[in-house]
């Protein structure tokens, strides 16, 4: 047996353990169940898009035509191209210390 440690909001860990235990469930229960799932089916039970917790700009909104073809590329590992730090830094215009 394995135990398995998880940093999460508390607000989270009430809910989920209320939501568990109306089904009859302990919080580990649940976690317990929900891993199974994923092990014998080999994918999560709900869409991550839909999630806005999980949304590629975690804020809900499923990304434009441009934004999509972008993430698309990168996938499939086209039109990339190396950067230096200096020269992603500039890209960002943010300053950051170097001794970060």
């Amino acid at each position: 047996m394995a135990a398995l440690s998880i940093r999460i909001d508390e607000n989270l860990r009430k809910g989920a353990e209320q939501a568990f235990a109306s089904m009859g469930l302990s919080l580990a229960d649940g976690v317990r169940s929900y891993l199974n799932y994923v092990n014998v089916e080999r994918k999560i039970p709900f869409s991550p898009v839909s999630d806005p917790m999980y949304a590629h700009n975690n804020s809900g909104h499923i990304p434009n035509e441009e934004t999509e073809a972008a993430i698309k590329n990168i996938d499939e590992g086209k039109n990339l191209h190396e950067v230096s730090w200096d020269e992603f830094r500039a890209l960002l215009h943010s300053p950051i210390a170097d001794d970060e």
